[in-house]
């Protein structure tokens, strides 16, 4: 089993896509721009999920639920 860190990452080609989506205007991201904002988005989805299996382990479950994500969410996003 690959470990959360080696199994969650994203395409720099989707992560510049949707930036350039989002943009109103022309906007030109370097490639040492993108690798960082790929790698934030790597380092908050990864805190994410490690947040929602540790309330799964609290409510003594096996599977990480909608339910165990809700309950973390909010302080997640505080802190981010």
């Amino acid at each position: 089993m690959e470990s959360t860190s080696e199994a969650i990452g994203f395409r720099q080609e989707v992560i510049s896509s949707l930036l350039q989506r989002r943009f109103q205007y022309q906007t030109k991201l370097r490639d040492d721009g993108l690798k960082a904002v790929t790698e934030y988005l790597r380092i908050i989805a990864k805190e994410a999920i490690e947040r929602a299996v540790e309330e799964t382990r609290k409510d003594c479950c096996d599977t990480v639920q909608l339910k165990h994500i809700e309950k973390t969410f909010p302080e997640w996003l505080l802190d981010h």
